[in-house]
């Protein structure tokens, strides 16, 4: 597990564990305060695995991944999908619906083909999914970090680890529990692409992020207008679950004036 940590004794009765490592193409950093060094290794061992797993699920960039198998096959037929990525598809699309057709994860389909979330026919009889344009593709890369923040604070539960801060790539984070020395966690010191200045604390939520941090950085796409989202622009809300802040982020990026369609539970920094 190629995971470095350090692990102190800060004062009498506290200690805090500090590890990191790369997945999913960015750094993750993980803080677990007041817990044995050896739970700590062992959880950081449970939540690295897991997020593997995931990248292993949902990556398009893997050609041996199960999206990467739906990209190239589904259009010709219907394929057989396991459990877990039949409940991420039906949960993308009904998302799709609620943001107004604004978070769409067919957004990178070939020719600049849009709307293609339309075309992705799943099949609750024989778990399967069909294609009905070849030239739609999934890309997961706007919700899997999300669900991985999902997946890893029910391992944190789990094995009863209370305070804790998770982040991935200073984009995706949680927060559960206390701070060493404070109730919850401060927003503006657990994420740098946040001004110190901001204002609240994070108890048990999410902090997601969704933007440009440059003007040179172009990555979000408006799939009413095929056009890249540009300037220096970024928009953070606070959730109580890690994919419903990725959803809520990137369609409120992509259009400050969305009508969201679900009585969500979110607030917008």
């Amino acid at each position: 597990m190629p995971v470095q940590y350090i692990y102190k004794q800060i004062d009498t009765c506290k200690t805090i564990y500090y590890a990191w490592f790369e997945a999913m193409h960015t750094r993750i950093d993980l803080i677990l305060c007041n817990q044995p060094q050896v739970d700590s290794l062992a959880v950081t061992e449970e939540i690295y695995n897991e997020i593997e797993r995931i990248e292993r699920l949902g990556n398009r960039f893997n050609p041996t991944s199960e999206i990467s198998l739906i990209n190239r096959l589904a259009s010709g037929t219907a394929i057989e999908i396991t459990a877990e990525l039949f409940s991420i598809l039906s949960e993308c699309i009904e998302y799709n619906r609620k943001t107004d057709r604004v978070f769409d994860v067919t957004i990178h389909s070939k020719n600049n083909y849009r709307h293609g979330i339309n075309d992705i026919l799943l099949s609750t009889t024989d778990q399967t999914v069909f294609f009905s344009h070849p030239d739609v593709q999934i890309d997961l890369s706007g919700y899997l970090k999300g669900y991985a923040l999902d997946r890893v604070k029910d391992i944190l539960v789990r094995n009863n680890s209370c305070d804790v801060l998770v982040n991935i790539g200073n984009s995706s984070i949680l927060a559960m529990g206390n701070h060493p020395y404070g109730k919850g966690w401060k927003i503006g010191t657990v994420s740098s692409r946040l001004a110190k200045d901001k204002e609240g604390w994070l108890y048990n939520e999410f902090l997601t992020t969704s933007g440009n941090d440059s003007h040179k950085r172009k990555h979000i796409i408006n799939p009413h207008t095929g056009e890249y989202v540009e300037g220096v622009k970024e928009m953070s809300v606070v959730t109580t679950e890690g994919v419903l802040g990725e959803v809520i982020s990137t369609s409120f990026i992509i259009n400050p004036e969305i009508k969201i369609k679900s009585n969500f539970d979110f607030r917008i920094l």
